[in-house]
This record gives C-alpha cells, sequence and structure tokens, in this order.
C-alpha cells in the first residue's frame, strides 16, 4: 500500500487491527473514493475474510461532514 500513488504520504494515517478473521480500519482520507479503494486493496489479502471499515471521509472544500483541523 505504501508504494500506491493514491496512498503516498497517508499510510502512517491508518491503524489496522486484525482479531481473528476480521480487520478492523481506522483512519482519515479525503475521499470515498479512496476509501473504497483501501477497502478493495485490502480485502483482496488471502487471510481477510472481513473487513470493518471505520475510515472517515473529510475534505476541505465542504464536501464531506467534518472538516479537518488542517483546513484554512
Amino acid at each position: 500500500m505504501s508504494k500506491s500513488v493514491h496512498f503516498a504520504g497517508r499510510v502512517d494515517g491508518f491503524t489496522f487491527t486484525c482479531v481473528d478473521d476480521l480487520l478492523v480500519i481506522d483512519g482519515v482520507l479525503p475521499t470515498y473514493y479512496l476509501k473504497q479503494l483501501l477497502q478493495q486493496l485490502i480485502g483482496d489479502l488471502p487471510s481477510i475474510q472481513r473487513i470493518e471499515n471505520r475510515v472517515k471521509v473529510t475534505c476541505c472544500n465542504g464536501v464531506s461532514g467534518d472538516r479537518p483541523t488542517d483546513c484554512t
């Protein structure tokens, strides 16, 4: 994932917790597209059976319900 141009500079912003076959993903991304792309990339791993995607979508242009604190 760290080699993907879509997630460059964002990899450290995620936490992954695995319990049995469930992977829980927490973090923040600027678009719903990236949230879905992340889930698809991880879902292709053979050991992952279930994913709970808790990633929040926040952006500065007001499209999401949340605004990150670093918006100017």
